[in-house]
C-alpha cells in the first residue's frame, strides 16, 4: 500500500530537507576555510579599507564560493570569518557604523569579531585563519609598485 502524503507532511519535509542541506553546506564551507589560511598584503588596493582602524572587506578565497570577511580590529590585530550565517546560510553585510554584522535573513546579529549577539543564529561565524602582512623598514611602504631592473 502506498502512503500518502498531505501537503503539511509534504512541505514539513521539504523544510527539513532545505535545513539539512543548509547546515551541511555550512560545515563543509568551515571545513574548506579552516584548511586555507588567508594572507592579506596591506599594499593591495583591494584592502585599503583596512588600512584604518574598524575597516572591514569581503574576499572570497581561491576555490570557494563564499566570502570571507576581514576587520581590522586595532592598529596590530586583525580578524577574518566566514560570510556564512549558520542559521540558514545567508550571506552576512559588513560590519555598519555601529560594529554590528547583520544577516539580513533572520536579522542575526554578530560583533567586529563575528561573535554571536542575538537572533536565531545561535552561533558565532565560522572564524578563518590570516595572515597579514605590513610594510616594514626592509620591505617599505611602495615596494609592490618597484619593478625589478628600474634601479
Amino acid at each position: 500500500m502506498e502512503e500518502r502524503l498531505s501537503r503539511r507532511r509534504f512541505g514539513r519535509r521539504i523544510i527539513m530537507l532545505a535545513i539539512a542541506g543548509s547546515e551541511l553546506r555550512s560545515l563543509a564551507a568551515g571545513g574548506a576555510q579552516a584548511e586555507t589560511r588567508l594572507t592579506v598584503d596591506l599594499e593591495d588596493p583591494q584592502y585599503e579599507a583596512l588600512l584604518q582602524i574598524g575597516g572591514a572587506v569581503k574576499v572570497t578565497l581561491e576555490g570557494s564560493f563564499d566570502p570571507v570577511i576581514i576587520v581590522r580590529l586595532t592598529e596590530h590585530d586583525f580578524t577574518a570569518y566566514s560570510s556564512t550565517c549558520p542559521h540558514f546560510g545567508c550571506e552576512v553585510d559588513l560590519p555598519d557604523a555601529d560594529g554590528i554584522v547583520l544577516c539580513p535573513c533572520h536579522y542575526s546579529t554578530f560583533d567586529l569579531q563575528g561573535r554571536h549577539i542575538e537572533g536565531p543564529a545561535g552561533a558565532d561565524l565560522l572564524p578563518v585563519p590570516l595572515q597579514v602582512s605590513r610594510p616594514t623598514s626592509v620591505r617599505p611602504s611602495g615596494w609592490s609598485q618597484i619593478k625589478s631592473g628600474n634601479r
